[in-house]
């Protein structure tokens, strides 16, 4: 009896698991899109051929949230396999 609810325990931890790291990707890849959305209107509106250090700050910053989103997709998504 207490095999099957431990069973059943490790089934539901690892759904929630599962749940988790999607709602984690999901969250992730919002917080992107918003910041190239973000960065493509800035651009449009020639916010930054004014300034050259936001433009850069900018463009850092986007970079850095791909990278780690690309990184998280990785990590997590071929260990779920």
């Amino acid at each position: 009896m207490y095999d099957q609810l431990a069973s059943t325990d490790k089934k539901m931890s690892r759904k929630l698991l599962i749940l988790l790291v999607i709602l984690g990707a999901f969250t992730l890849f919002i917080g992107c899109s918003l910041a190239l959305i973000q960065w493509i209107q800035s651009y449009m509106n020639g916010v930054y051929s004014h300034t050259t250090t936001e433009a850069l700050l900018g463009t850092t910053a986007l970079v850095i949230y791909i990278y780690f989103g690309i990184r998280f997709f990785n990590r997590h998504f071929s260990s779920l396999r």
